[in-house]
């Protein structure tokens, strides 16, 4: 299988792209830098020249070639949306798989930390609205675990 990986000079999809090339698999991996393309060859992931933001287009080039995506890149809400976004509609239709990884920082991206600050009542926070709805995942997203509900209110009663 040919895998294309967004975020292999990273930590997770470094890991990733190392197992995936272990296992026999073709790995592409997008490089920002010259640097980055020579880490990636060195590990024997073809780079791919490109990134997030004025290169998006060659990315999602590279995208429609692979059998499969991985996007592990941890860029900033505004450029992950846009991304995530313009590989969605490439890929809609293809039968490609688009695997999103993600960590536990996103679970502060939401009201911008008010989930996770005590002193912060999530009724009284302003949330932003996730740049991702539910009905606009193509039709065979799947998350696990199941999403994280809205923040239960704060109490200082004993539990």
């Amino acid at each position: 299988m040919n895998v294309f990986v967004i975020g292999a000079t990273g930590f997770v999809g470094g890991a990733l792209a190392r197992h995936l090339i272990k296992s026999g698999n073709a790995v592409t991996g997008l490089a920002r830098t010259d640097d980055a393309a020579a880490t990636l060859h060195a590990q024997g992931i073809t780079p791919i020249a490109g990134d997030l933001d004025a290169r998006r287009p060659d990315a999602v080039a590279a995208a429609l070639r692979a059998d499969a995506v991985v996007y592990a890149a941890q860029p900033g809400p505004e450029q992950e949306t846009g991304a995530v976004q313009d590989l969605t509609r490439a890929l809609a239709g293809t039968g490609k798989a688009l695997l999103f990884l993600s960590g536990s920082g996103v679970l502060l991206q939401r009201t911008g930390g008010a989930c996770g600050a005590p002193t912060s009542s999530p009724s009284t926070t302003p949330s932003r609205p996730s740049p991702w709805p539910s009905t606009a995942r193509p039709p065979r997203t799947r998350s696990w675990p199941p999403p994280v509900p809205e923040c239960a209110p704060w109490s200082s009663a004993p539990a």
